[in-house]
């Protein structure tokens, strides 16, 4: 892994609590590290930057593993055979007001960038903090 130096995220967001956020987080990460795994070698890091300011949260994580599959590429976020962890970030990130961009990443790889809004809707287990 390589994190970029400007990574921060010192702020806790409304709309997501913590093993939503960690679930994110860790299931880019591990899909990532497995498709750069499967690729030829030599295995390039996978880069990975996590920035929260006022406006949104993003995180962006980038490798250079085997790409998305152009077959399932319309339904990577679905749940099925694949697993979940797509899913379940897809599902996080919308309920949060969020959305996620995916590009290929040249010469290969796939990059996968995600917006949060930092004032998005608050997170159920959260609203007993933001009542006013």
């Amino acid at each position: 892994l390589s994190f970029d130096p400007a990574c921060q995220l010192d702020l806790p967001l409304a709309a997501l609590i913590g093993t939503e956020l960690i679930s994110i987080i860790g299931n880019l990460l591990d899909n990532a590290i497995e498709a750069t795994q499967r690729a030829e070698l030599p295995h390039e890091p996978v880069e990975v930057l996590i920035q929260l300011n006022a406006r949104e949260l993003m995180i962006e994580v980038a490798d250079r593993g085997i790409g998305i599959d152009p077959a399932i590429r319309d339904h990577i976020f679905e749940r099925g055979d694949h697993g979940i962890g797509l899913y379940l970030i897809e599902h996080y990130v919308t309920q949060a007001g969020g959305t996620i961009e995916v590009a290929d990443n040249s010469p290969r790889g796939a990059i996968f960038t995600l917006f949060i809004p930092a004032d998005g809707p608050v997170h159920p287990r959260h609203e007993a903090n933001y009542a006013s």
